[in-house]
């Protein structure tokens, strides 16, 4: 039986051939798991990246309210999702009626989901959409223009269907397409902080 000799140098191609793809598979694989549900904890001061500029006096107030009651909104995510979070967090600066929470719970009824995401409805801008309608916000087209306490509602989509969280910024980094942000997560059940890549759709928000 005959076999066929390969060289030494096809086999190194090929070895290589095969881990790059292998890392690219890795990376492709986490890189979806990153965007949902963010890097691990041990990343997070890794890739924050400190803001350059001044921060807006109200957005001061945020972070001030974070850093002392973060895990008080939120002690943990099962009764204090993402948006009772922001909700919480927002209502000790401005007062929320019942239709503004509904906003920010973005609360839809039968309507379909993925079909208002997909054509920017104003019922899946969330925090954004209830601090519009007061007239208390300044609306931040570019995630590269936000700073530290802007508020974003935020929309990837995954397995077919699109998935929301509702955040308040903690920094933005252009250079890995990261931000850092505060919010419930079932990741650190209930307040903390998070690193995820530029979401696909997203709303930021900062108060007047």
């Amino acid at each position: 039986m005959a076999f066929m000799k390969i060289s030494k140098a096809k086999v190194y191609r090929l070895t290589f051939s095969l881990i790059i793809l292998l890392i690219l598979g890795l990376w492709l694989s986490y890189s979806v798991v990153a965007r949902f549900y963010g890097f691990p904890q041990f990343m997070v001061d890794l890739i924050s990246e400190e803001y350059v500029g001044e921060i807006p006096a109200k957005n001061l107030r945020v972070l001030e309210l974070i850093q002392q009651n973060g895990r008080s909104y939120a002690p943990d995510y099962k009764n204090h999702v993402c948006t009772q979070f922001v909700a919480s967090v927002l209502s000790d600066v401005m007062i929320l009626n019942k239709t503004d929470r509904k906003r920010i719970n973005v609360v839809i009824g039968n309507l379909p989901l993925d079909s208002l995401v997909s054509n920017h409805s104003d019922l899946t801008r969330g925090v954004v959409y209830a601090m519009e309608a007061q007239n208390a916000c300044i609306t931040i087209n570019k995630l590269e223009d936000a700073a530290p306490g802007d508020f974003i509602q935020y929309w990837n989509k995954l397995a077919g269907g699109y998935h929301g969280h509702s955040a308040i910024i903690s920094s933005v980094n252009p250079t890995t397409n990261t931000i850092t942000i505060h919010s419930s997560h079932p990741k650190t059940n209930g307040y903390g902080k998070q690193v995820v890549f530029y979401p696909e759709i997203y709303y930021v928000g900062r108060l007047k």
